[in-house]
């Protein structure tokens, strides 16, 4: 008789329910042999009957087709036709890469129904919407990419503006520092040029631009006339006061000399460094340096010998 979830009645034929575990299965084919098995029921067997028993205990005893005789009648229940009926089933553990090896209630999915080329058509526009997808994200990338390249050559232009600006208008200085020295120390028309008030010289020792002892109080005397005099001259009158010094040579063979004027330069620059830690005015103080002009006559060396003067009156 078969049932539903039975559809052998392999479970009927045992007698046992659908949840039997394996032990009341192996128990109900042992009970069941003996009384139907012709050689051993004394002539009462039934060998149709024991055939039955044992196809049944065959297919519930295997824990894999048993598992495939549940499958199967689940999907009769459904109404669905089994694979399996009417024809024996290959032992899923025969082939070494089967599903059912490692998953024994594994079963290929059923296709429904569907129109020719659909999947086809499917995966197609699937496809064409990951294009337009990633050409809008390229697309997105490329105008970022470019407006960023753009902001960085206005950048490029604003800061090369600014440099250029910045170069102007330290020349401009440098020109109008120049032009206001040597138009302080003029002759102006129809009068006469300022003069130094204050002059002193002073000499360093050979090969050397430190303040030794000896220079040290020279520059200390000359700095108190320098503030002795600027006191004495009046409010409305501007002057300056005005570092000379120079190198012997400004070229030789070998092209310009720099490396001649450098003594003689932070001779001058000690000097600007002393007068403006003594409290004069820094817009006050001016540095003339020439090379090159060396007298000719044998004396000594020029360079060592830095003029300080005070200047008045400017126009």
């Amino acid at each position: 008789m078969t049932s539903r979830g039975d559809p052998h009645g392999y479970y009927a034929t045992l007698g046992v329910p659908l949840t039997a575990s394996a032990e009341d299965i192996r128990r109900a084919f042992g009970e069941r042999a003996k009384r139907l098995h012709p050689d051993h029921a004394g002539g009462a067997g039934d060998p149709v009957a024991f055939q039955r028993v044992v196809d049944a205990y065959e297919v519930l005893r295997d824990p894999s087709r048993r598992l495939r005789y549940d499958a199967d009648s689940v999907e009769m229940d459904r109404g669905e036709p089994s694979d399996h009926v009417g024809m024996p089933e290959p032992d899923p553990l025969a082939h070494a890469w089967s599903p059912r090896r490692f998953w024994p209630g594994w079963r290929p999915a059923r296709r429904g129904f569907s129109l020719p080329g659909t999947s086809v058509l499917a995966t197609m526009a699937g496809l064409a919407l990951v294009a337009v997808a990633g050409f809008g994200w390229a697309f997105a990338q490329n105008s970022q990419l470019a407006l960023r390249e753009e902001r960085v050559a206005e950048l490029t232009v604003q800061v090369e503006r600014a440099r250029a600006a910045q170069a102007e208008a330290e020349a401009r200085y440098r020109a109008a520092s120049i032009v206001d020295l040597g138009q302080a120390l003029a002759q102006p028309p129809g009068g006469a040029a300022p003069l130094p008030v204050f002059s002193a010289n002073l000499t360093f020792p050979p090969g050397s631009a430190d303040l030794g002892p000896d220079m040290d109080r020279q520059l200390v005397q000359a700095i108190e006339q320098v503030s002795s005099v600027v006191g004495q001259i009046p409010a409305d009158r501007r002057w300056l006061v005005l570092i000379e010094g120079q190198a012997a040579q400004a070229a030789g063979e070998a092209g310009v000399e720099v490396a001649s004027w450098q003594l003689s330069l932070l001779r001058i620059s000690q000097l600007v460094d002393r007068l403006v830690q003594a409290g004069l005015p820094a817009d006050h103080v001016a540095m003339r340096f020439t090379a090159g002009l060396a007298p000719q006559a044998p004396g000594p060396d020029p360079a060592r010998t830095v003029d300080l003067k005070v200047v008045c009156c400017l126009r």
